[in-house]
């Protein structure tokens, strides 16, 4: 599959959560022997596409659309393939999947089939609707989804394990036994 040049798209890993429902740093978690920050980072350079990881905001941090804001301000990237850092079964054909499906210039958002989130593309063209938002005090990425002219979705045939992110310890355990099986 061909990509646009490399320098109009990239990949930006949003790792500025504070993690609260942990305890701790969760992308410093382990699974199967790697940090979920880690595993985050091997998958975004399976794109070959450059990678850049949000650890702090540049604006006061609001969630997703505070490190979009910010990925945005920090490359000169027409077009940004955003990753959770704590998704660890989302798998490079998702991600190839979803660089095709935004190839004309459309966002491109993954559907779990109950909810549109991560991971999702974005161009610099969706930026003032994403400042737009946050300055309403609106921080929703289902409410993003509905402002953006979006024309596409994806439905993984295993959306429910891959586009399924680590909050809790329950969580970790679950999706280490989710890997063995």
């Amino acid at each position: 599959m061909s990509h646009p040049p490399a320098s109009s798209t990239s990949v930006a890993i949003l790792a500025g959560g504070k993690s609260r429902r942990m305890g701790s740093n969760k992308l410093l978690k382990h699974l199967s022997g790697k940090t979920l920050l880690r595993l985050t980072y091997e998958l975004a350079r399976s794109t070959e596409l450059p990678v850049q990881i949000i650890r702090r905001d540049i604006i006061p941090p609001c969630g997703p659309l505070s490190g979009i804001i910010t990925a945005f301000r920090q490359t000169h990237s027409d077009r940004i393939l955003f990753l959770a850092g704590d998704m660890p079964h989302v798998t490079p054909q998702h991600l190839q999947e979803l660089l095709a499906q935004s190839q004309d210039g459309s966002p491109a958002f993954s559907y779990n089939g109950k909810h549109i989130g991560f991971p999702f593309i974005l161009t610099r063209k969706q930026l003032p609707i994403v400042e737009s938002q946050l300055e309403q005090k609106q921080r929703s990425l289902q409410r993003l989804f509905t402002k953006c002219p979006t024309r596409t979705l994806l439905q993984p045939k295993n959306a429910q394990t891959q586009l399924h992110n680590i909050n809790t310890p329950e969580d970790l355990i679950a999706h280490g036994k989710t890997q063995k099986a």
